[in-house]
C-alpha cells in the first residue's frame, strides 16, 4: 500500500486524515524538518497543508520540487483547518478567489493542485467535500495527475 505523508498543523492533520482514511497508508508531520525527513524515505504523495509549521507551505513545496531526488513526488496542497460553525454562505466568494489565487501559485511552484477542503465543506457538505479530496488524492498516488 502506497503512504501518503500529511505535513500540517496539528488541527488539519486530523481532518485531512478523516478524508483519506480509506485511501492510503497515512504518516504525519508537524514540522519542516520532520516532513522532509519523511519525504526522503520514500512517500507516494506529499500532502502540506496551507498553515504547515508556520504558514511554510510555500517554502516545503518548492524545496521538494528543487530536489532531484524528491521532485518526482507529487505534492498536493491543502487548506484543512476547519471553518467556524457560524460561517454563513456569504463566504463563499472570499473562499472561491482565494482558492484561484492559491491553486494558480502552488501549479506553478509544481504541485498538482490546491484543494480548499474547509470552504469545499462549507459549501458542499463534509461528506462530499472528503470524497472530492480522496479522489483527487488516489489521482494523485495513481499518476494521472503529476
Amino acid at each position: 500500500m502506497r503512504t501518503i505523508l500529511i505535513a500540517a498543523a496539528p488541527p488539519a492533520i486530523d481532518t485531512i486524515a478523516l478524508a483519506l482514511r480509506n485511501v492510503a497508508r497515512l504518516v504525519s508531520a508537524r514540522t519542516f524538518e520532520d516532513a522532509l525527513a519523511i519525504v526522503r524515505n520514500g512517500i507516494g504523495l506529499v500532502i502540506v497543508g496551507t498553515f504547515f509549521d508556520g504558514s511554510r507551505m510555500f517554502d516545503f513545496l518548492r524545496l521538494v520540487k528543487a530536489d532531484e531526488e524528491l521532485r518526482d513526488v507529487p505534492v498536493l496542497c491543502v487548506r484543512g483547518i476547519s471553518v467556524p460553525t457560524d460561517a454563513t454562505l456569504s463566504l463563499r466568494r472570499p473562499l472561491i478567489s482565494t482558492f484561484a489565487v492559491t491553486d494558480n501559485a502552488v501549479r506553478a511552484l509544481g504541485a498538482a493542485g490546491y484543494f480548499d477542503l474547509c470552504g469545499r465543506t462549507l459549501i458542499a457538505g463534509e461528506r462530499v467535500a472528503n470524497e472530492e479530496f480522496a479522489a483527487l488524492a488516489r489521482k494523485c498516488l495513481s499518476g494521472e495527475i503529476p
